[in-house]
């Protein structure tokens, strides 16, 4: 990699993590425990599945997830914060084969459990975020919920403070593909990839706020995807790209993980302390549509500050 290269890849390490969740990240002034909950569902409406060694596909599959998450830590002053966090997965899908029969399954269970360090800078005009987290394999790659071996990240996000436009742009270093609030992809994987992102948050009324990104996933080196939409053995050849790999074990080039697209959502911060959000995300590359909506709730008000 060229001096260039380096140099435009520190400066984009100074601006990193997926911000829609920004605003439910800011930093209290005081120190003490950390703890909040969150309950995302994300439906991949019914598509068709990718072509078997006929040349042609053998049916369709619509799929929805559940993922409910606890982050429990402790801040130790406006700057710094450590944080462990459990997701749980729920997946449920269904798959229409070309003569009719539905067959459906479910595969349940914890994820990669996460410990974070986080840095906080606030200031009038912009604040910026940068978080390191370590992963443990806790999820199951034979249902699709984890990288099964320790995986890193590096995120940081910077926000421009414009009156009641909040622009961000961001920056993830990671060998595993992180999930957002918007955004949840139907397997998990393992493999260096650098993801890039920047959009916008408008706040129309205090209640209501509305956001929009643009991202990029670029992988380097081998990938492998652990897909969570099935049940026992594959029941159709493993897909290959650009197709979404979500049945089954697969490994591949740069191209079985690459991505981009776009997330728009819709947030109500109903409460200092609890916000709704409704989102959409379309993923070019892996010609794959989400749905979501979800909650999130702050119970760090509820514990000791020292």
């Amino acid at each position: 990699m060229g001096r260039g290269r380096w140099a435009l890849l520190l400066l984009l390490l100074l601006l990193l993590y997926p911000a829609e969740l920004a605003a439910q990240e800011e930093p209290e002034s005081k120190r003490g425990w950390l703890w909040t909950f969150g309950f995302s569902n994300y439906t991949y409406p019914r598509r068709t599945l990718p072509p078997d060694a006929t040349g042609q596909s053998p049916g369709t599959i619509r799929a929805r997830t559940y993922a409910i998450d606890n982050s429990i830590g402790y801040r130790f002053n406006r700057l710094f914060a450590v944080t462990t966090d459990i997701p749980l997965y729920l997946a449920r899908f269904c798959q229409t084969d070309n003569a009719g029969i539905t067959t459906c399954g479910s595969n349940n269970g914890f994820g990669d459990i996460g410990f974070s360090a986080r840095i906080s800078l606030e200031g009038k005009v912009a604040t910026f975020y940068s978080t390191g987290t370590v992963f443990l394999p806790t999820g199951s790659t034979s249902r699709g919920l984890g990288a099964g071996s320790t995986t890193a990240a590096w995120t940081s996000t910077a926000n421009l403070n414009l009156w009641t436009t909040t622009p961000f742009v961001s920056l993830t270093i990671a060998n595993s593909l992180l999930r957002t609030a918007s955004f949840l992809r139907p397997f998990a994987s393992k493999g260096l990839v650098y993801e890039v992102s920047g959009g916008l948050e408008h706040e129309f009324h205090r209640l209501l706020r509305v956001g929009g990104l643009f991202y990029g996933v670029f992988p380097s080196g081998t990938q492998t995807t652990f897909g969570r939409l099935r049940r026992g053995p594959p029941p159709v050849p493993i897909p290959t790209p650009p197709n979404v790999p979500q049945q089954g074990r697969t490994t591949g080039g740069e191209d079985l993980t690459r991505d981009n697209g776009a997330s728009t959502w819709i947030r109500f911060p109903f409460h200092d302390n609890f916000q709704l959000q409704i989102a959409y995300t379309r993923s070019v590359r892996l010609d794959l549509n989400v749905v979501s909506w979800g909650f999130f709730i702050n119970f760090s008000p509820l514990l000791p500050k020292r």
